[in-house]
Protein backbone atom coordinates (compact mmCIF):
# COMPACT_ATOMS: atom_id res chain seq x y z
CA UNK A 1 0.00 0.00 0.00
CA UNK A 2 1.31 3.48 -0.94
CA UNK A 3 0.51 6.87 0.46
CA UNK A 4 -1.06 9.48 -1.83
CA UNK A 5 2.16 11.49 -2.27
CA UNK A 6 4.15 8.43 -3.38
CA UNK A 7 1.41 7.39 -5.78
CA UNK A 8 1.26 10.91 -7.27
CA UNK A 9 5.03 10.88 -7.69
CA UNK A 10 4.74 7.59 -9.60
CA UNK A 11 2.01 9.02 -11.84
CA UNK A 12 4.11 12.13 -12.52
CA UNK A 13 7.06 9.92 -13.48
CA UNK A 14 4.89 7.88 -15.87
CA UNK A 15 3.52 11.05 -17.53
CA UNK A 16 7.03 12.45 -17.89
CA UNK A 17 8.23 9.23 -19.56
CA UNK A 18 5.25 9.26 -21.93
CA UNK A 19 6.00 12.87 -22.86
CA UNK A 20 9.65 12.05 -23.53
CA UNK A 21 8.63 9.12 -25.74
CA UNK A 22 6.34 11.45 -27.69
CA UNK A 23 9.19 13.90 -28.23
CA UNK A 24 11.46 11.07 -29.39
CA UNK A 25 8.80 9.88 -31.87
CA UNK A 26 8.41 13.43 -33.14
CA UNK A 27 12.15 13.89 -33.64
CA UNK A 28 12.36 10.55 -35.42
CA UNK A 29 9.55 11.72 -37.73
CA UNK A 30 11.44 14.93 -38.51
CA UNK A 31 14.63 13.00 -39.27
CA UNK A 32 12.73 10.57 -41.51
CA UNK A 33 10.98 13.40 -43.36
CA UNK A 34 7.50 12.36 -42.22
CA UNK A 35 6.78 15.68 -40.50
CA UNK A 36 5.71 18.84 -42.35
CA UNK A 37 7.57 21.95 -41.14
CA UNK A 38 5.27 24.46 -39.43
CA UNK A 39 5.90 27.26 -41.93
CA UNK A 40 4.99 25.00 -44.88
CA UNK A 41 1.93 23.71 -43.04
CA UNK A 42 0.83 27.28 -42.23
CA UNK A 43 1.30 28.41 -45.86
CA UNK A 44 -0.59 25.40 -47.21
CA UNK A 45 -3.37 25.90 -44.68
CA UNK A 46 -3.64 29.63 -45.42
CA UNK A 47 -3.78 28.93 -49.16
CA UNK A 48 -6.52 26.34 -48.69
CA UNK A 49 -8.50 28.73 -46.48
CA UNK A 50 -8.14 31.56 -49.01
CA UNK A 51 -9.31 29.30 -51.84
CA UNK A 52 -12.28 28.20 -49.75
CA UNK A 53 -13.17 31.83 -49.00
CA UNK A 54 -12.92 32.71 -52.69
CA UNK A 55 -15.30 29.88 -53.63
CA UNK A 56 -17.76 30.93 -50.88
CA UNK A 57 -17.75 34.57 -52.01
CA UNK A 58 -18.09 33.73 -55.71
CA UNK A 59 -20.99 31.33 -55.05
CA UNK A 60 -22.88 34.09 -53.24
CA UNK A 61 -21.90 36.98 -55.50
CA UNK A 62 -21.13 35.53 -58.94
CA UNK A 63 -20.98 38.93 -60.67
CA UNK A 64 -18.76 40.90 -58.26
CA UNK A 65 -17.23 38.08 -56.20
CA UNK A 66 -14.30 37.34 -58.54
CA UNK A 67 -13.33 41.03 -58.61
CA UNK A 68 -13.53 41.25 -54.82
CA UNK A 69 -11.40 38.11 -54.44
CA UNK A 70 -8.79 39.50 -56.86
CA UNK A 71 -8.49 42.76 -54.89
CA UNK A 72 -8.46 41.24 -51.40
CA UNK A 73 -4.74 40.31 -51.27
CA UNK A 74 -3.70 43.85 -52.28
CA UNK A 75 -6.04 45.35 -49.69
CA UNK A 76 -4.61 43.13 -46.98
CA UNK A 77 -1.05 44.02 -47.94
CA UNK A 78 -1.81 47.74 -48.04
CA UNK A 79 -3.01 47.56 -44.43
CA UNK A 80 0.37 46.14 -43.40
CA UNK A 81 2.21 49.13 -44.91
CA UNK A 82 -0.25 51.84 -43.88
CA UNK A 83 1.32 55.33 -44.14
CA UNK A 84 1.78 57.24 -40.91
CA UNK A 85 -1.32 59.14 -39.87
CA UNK A 86 -3.76 57.06 -41.92
CA UNK A 87 -6.23 54.86 -40.19
CA UNK A 88 -7.20 51.41 -41.34
CA UNK A 89 -10.74 52.69 -41.88
CA UNK A 90 -9.57 55.43 -44.28
CA UNK A 91 -7.37 53.06 -46.27
CA UNK A 92 -9.26 49.79 -46.47
CA UNK A 93 -11.95 49.68 -49.20
CA UNK A 94 -13.51 46.66 -47.56
CA UNK A 95 -14.08 48.58 -44.34
CA UNK A 96 -15.31 51.61 -46.25
CA UNK A 97 -17.92 49.45 -47.92
CA UNK A 98 -19.21 48.60 -44.45
CA UNK A 99 -18.63 44.87 -44.76
CA UNK A 100 -16.44 44.66 -41.64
Amino acid sequence: MQDAASYQKLLDYIHEREALEGVKRGLAGVEAGRVTPLDKFAKDSAKANAESLDRWVIERAPLRGPEWCDKLPDSRCSLARRPAGRTARSQCPIREAGSI
